[in-house]
């Protein structure tokens, strides 16, 4: 079984209800717009409360060396 799950990364983080909605997206090299412009579409969605986000947050950060 693989749980792997393969993206580009956050395109998109929402604030609803008290509620952090990350996006994750990809994309699709071979579908461009009329500039060019590569697509990048929506694969994943997470929706977590706001103190889980923060915890996960602070961490990334902490797993990262970051300090504030």
């Amino acid at each position: 079984m693989n749980n792997e799950i393969l993206n580009d990364g956050v395109i998109n983080i929402g604030l609803h209800k008290g509620m952090v909605n990350l996006e994750f997206g990809t994309e699709e090299l071979s579908k461009k717009d009329d500039a060019g412009i590569v697509e990048i579409f929506a694969k994943l969605q997470i929706e977590m409360s706001l103190q889980v986000f923060l915890e996960t947050y602070s961490g990334i950060k902490n797993h990262a060396g970051e300090t504030d």
